[in-house]
């Protein structure tokens, strides 16, 4: 039985480390009819070119973006005769959680009653990412729709695991947006 025991405990670890979920907010413009909405442009980060994303990442981006707007009838055209044009940006902040342990009770001199309480804290320093997308009919010129997603920064071990996270987030991103099915 032990043994039966000692061999779930990596199972579940592996498990608990592929599951990663995400959880996005959006906001949009109450009246704007996302339903006529047929065509698409990226635009990305073009107009600040975060020196945090590289080109690869971009494109990773760019890819897991095209593939979610076409899966809800969109398709990718020129800059000029698309209705909507997709901007996004990347930001980070370095951030610091604080952990305190119960305390425990030590008693000192019990003879007299003296005991004291002693609590363990610690710290774990860590870079939060932000990622906001943006949706921009291209007629208006105006933001019409805006979903961000904040998360601690995790290291990669592979690209496959990088691309995978992309494509993860980004569908997360994209689930409240208005489209035909649900405006």
């Amino acid at each position: 039985m032990r043994i039966a025991k000692l061999l779930l405990i990596p199972f579940a670890l592996l498990l608990g480390a592929c599951s990663s979920t995400y959880t996005a907010t959006s906001d949009h413009q109450a009246a704007y009819d996302f339903s006529q909405v047929k065509s698409f442009y990226i635009i990305g980060d073009t107009e600040n070119s975060n020196p945090m994303l590289s080109d690869i990442d971009r494109d990773r981006f760019n890819t897991a973006i095209t593939t979610e707007l076409s899966l809800l009838g969109m398709s990718a055209t020129d800059k000029e005769s698309a209705d909507v044009l997709v901007s996004y940006f990347v930001a980070a902040k370095d951030k610091t959680k604080v952990y305190a342990s119960p305390s425990s009770h030590i008693a000192l001199a019990p003879r007299y009653g003296y005991s004291a309480s002693v609590s363990n804290v610690h710290a774990r320093s860590y870079t939060e990412g932000t990622f906001v997308l943006d949706i921009i009919d291209n007629n208006l010129q105006k933001g019409v729709w805006r979903s961000t997603l904040q998360k601690p920064i995790k290291k990669h071990q592979t690209m496959q695991e990088k691309s995978e996270q992309i494509v993860i987030q980004i569908r997360a991103m994209f689930t409240d947006l208005p489209t035909q099915s649900n405006a």
